[in-house]
């Protein structure tokens, strides 16, 4: 077994990888607004609301507050403009998404949603999706992501949802978002 204190030796293989984060516009609300977001539904920068008393990190966080549900933050990375090569993309890269969420008032939800593209702008593969999250106590809690980066995938789509479960506002709070690519050496 591999129990505490065990060395696992790995001879011959060469498993490097690179780890890189991935720039992305605007992902903590420190803007005071939505710019770099493409947004479904109202969504604000917001300091205090309900029962979050502060954003996770900074002065902003982004927040739902109006009908629609669910209300989506989206943003498209070109991950090929960011310097990754097709070849690193298609042999056998991962990603690790982040996002601190937490719920305005309590019986509204979150969720973070990952869906890469091709060139093109066609979906590659299926979404990855952390399922709805919360409702909490305003509490701010990490939600992760994580798998491999399919073939062909060139773009990433990012979406954060938040979920009306009762009343007329949807209002769940988003912070420090972060998304990193891992490829072989």
């Amino acid at each position: 077994g591999g129990g505490a204190g065990t060395l696992i030796e790995l001879a011959d293989t060469d498993i490097a990888v690179r780890s890189i984060a991935v720039a992305l516009t605007n992902p903590d609300a420190e803007t005071s607004d939505t710019s770099g977001w493409t947004t479904t539904g109202t969504w604000e920068a917001e300091t205090a609301e309900g029962d979050i008393t502060a954003p996770h990190g900074g002065t902003w966080y982004f927040s739902a507050t109006g009908a629609t549900n669910p209300a989506i933050l989206e943003q498209v990375v070109d991950l090929a403009a960011q310097g990754f090569t097709a070849a690193e993309l298609d042999g056998g890269a991962t990603f690790g998404a982040s996002v601190w969420a937490a719920s305005e008032y309590q019986s509204d939800t979150g969720e973070l949603k990952l869906q890469f593209l091709d060139g093109a702008g066609g979906d590659v593969g299926s979404a990855f999706t952390t399922g709805e999250f919360g409702p909490n106590d305003g509490s701010w809690v990490e939600r992760t992501l994580g798998g491999s980066v399919p073939a062909g995938a060139r773009q990433a789509r990012i979406q954060l949802l938040a979920h009306n479960n009762s009343g007329s506002n949807t209002t769940h709070g988003f912070d420090d978002l972060s998304l990193s690519l891992s490829v072989p050496r």
